[in-house]
C-alpha cells in the first residue's frame, strides 16, 4: 500500500482500489490460502480492507 501511495504522490496518477488489490496479489505467494469463511473471495476481502485503509475506518476505535 505504502509503495502504491508514494507512487501515486510522485506521478500524480490516481490509482483505484482494484489496482491496490492487483498489487497485493502480484505480491501474494502463489500457494498462499485463500478464505474458507465468510463468503467473500480472496480479492473482496483484499479490497475491503484497502478501503477501510484508506477511509480511515480500519484506524478508528
Amino acid at each position: 500500500m505504502t509503495s502504491i501511495a508514494r507512487l501515486a504522490v510522485d506521478s500524480g496518477v490516481t490509482f483505484t482500489v482494484d489496482d491496490v488489490v492487483d498489487a497485493v496479489e502480484r505480491g501474494l505467494p502463489e500457494s498462499y490460502a485463500t478464505p474458507t469463511t465468510g463468503g467473500m473471495t480472496r480479492r473482496e476481502l483484499i479490497a475491503q480492507m484497502a478501503r477501510n485503509i484508506l477511509s480511515g475506518t480500519m484506524y478508528n476505535g
